[in-house]
């Protein structure tokens, strides 16, 4: 037969527990605040990222939507005739078909107006991009029927991250004329 020694619960292991000493929860604390600290440093930085990101994202959708707005008019400019392009003083003025292609022919202009690129036409104003420091165009002489315009647009913007600086987009659009 066996014998079975019974005793108090935690009677053999009092003197066996013992508590963290204070300088390992110091230790403990410090390693803490160092992890936590470089977390934090990475998860600013990606942050900080993609709001840049997501910063020049709009810019580009800016972009975007002043060239489309001019290779729509350039589509709408009348293959007979001279094309007539008035590009003076930070302006950009041409015919094109009026809104129901029935031969009328207006004029659109681009025009800067502080930050903001305008374009008039039939009396409406509308912006088409924010942010533009400067607008330039000029003509292209090409050989042939096929001639081009060249339009730089210059933007620039201010964000929190102290901006994405001046960045230049120039697209030439080509124009048929006879």
């Amino acid at each position: 037969m066996r014998r079975v020694r019974l005793s108090l619960p935690g009677a053999i292991f009092r003197n066996r527990r013992r508590a963290f000493t204070f300088l390992e929860l110091i230790l403990a604390v410090a390693l803490s605040v160092v992890l936590i600290r470089g977390m934090y440093t990475i998860f600013s930085a990606a942050t900080s990222l993609t709001q840049m990101s997501e910063e020049r994202m709009v810019g580009l959708l800016e972009v975007s939507a002043a060239f489309d707005y001019l290779s729509a008019d350039f589509a709408r400019i009348p293959s007979a005739g001279k094309m007539n392009l008035n590009t003076s003083g930070g302006q950009l003025q041409f015919n094109i078909l009026g809104r129901n292609d029935e031969g009328e022919i207006a004029p659109v202009t681009y025009q800067l107006n502080g930050d903001s690129l305008i374009r008039e036409h039939d009396g409406d104003s509308m912006v088409v991009a924010h942010n533009v420091l400067d607008f330039e165009a000029e003509p292209m002489n090409l050989t042939g029927p096929v001639r081009a315009v060249s339009i730089v647009l210059k933007f620039g913007r201010m964000t929190q991250h102290g901006g994405l600086g001046e960045q230049n987009y120039r697209l030439a659009f080509p124009v048929m004329s006879n």
